[in-house]
């Protein structure tokens, strides 16, 4: 029998977390991984992470041969809730390994999609998680300012305002986890737009 250690990077955590779109990657299962924060509690981790070739030799779906760095890769882990990563543990038989990774495979690529369709609608306290995906938060930053730029000629539009509340977000809000070359873009469409207004006093 060998044993080795389950341990996980910083990068192999995010990449996990960002891609599993807060749900547990069973293909019955619709729940989430992560409770936000309320006001009396903070955030609550509540996934599992599950090996699908066991981190043991004698574990389940356990395979000889594999290092401690591949067994502990993101292409071997899978997001589940408590109760999926107890079955399929539990029941190792009736869950291969094959099957967990066409389970990954699947979710994750149904999770992307899900989100870049509906990024207007995700809410700004999942957007600054750091398991959001990077890519989308440039999508979003890119859609507010194709929104800005589109609508700073209507008289309706109030560009200053909508100037100051992105420029604040790129800065220190939800956008500020995009990477530098699109925040920068975005904040030079800000800079450009508040340059022409004398009025900088709405919040």
């Amino acid at each position: 029998m060998t044993t080795l250690k389950r341990t996980y990077s910083q990068k192999t955590l995010k990449v996990l977390f960002a891609l599993s779109g807060n749900q547990c990657a069973h293909p019955e299962c619709t729940n989430t991984l992560i409770e936000l924060a309320t006001e009396q509690s903070d955030v609550l981790v509540t996934a599992h992470i599950c090996h699908i070739y066991a981190i043991s030799t004698d574990g389940p779906r356990g395979k000889a041969g594999l290092t401690q760095t591949e067994l502990n890769s993101p292409e071997n882990l899978i997001l589940l809730c408590r109760n999926h990563h107890a079955v399929v543990d539990g029941q190792h038989e009736s869950f291969p390994a094959n099957m967990l990774k066409e389970w990954k495979q699947l979710h994750e690529a149904e999770m992307q999609n899900r989100l870049s369709a509906n990024l207007q609608d995700v809410q700004p306290d999942v957007i600054s998680h750091f398991y959001f995906p990077t890519a989308l938060v440039d999508q979003k930053i890119n859609n507010d300012v194709d929104i800005l730029r589109k609508s700073r000629f209507f008289k309706e539009f109030e560009s200053a305002r909508f100037s100051l509340l992105l420029g604040r977000q790129l800065v220190e809000g939800e956008l500020s986890r995009g990477t530098d070359a699109v925040r920068s873009q975005a904040l030079g469409w800000c800079a450009r737009l508040l340059s022409r207004t004398d009025d900088l006093s709405k919040p």
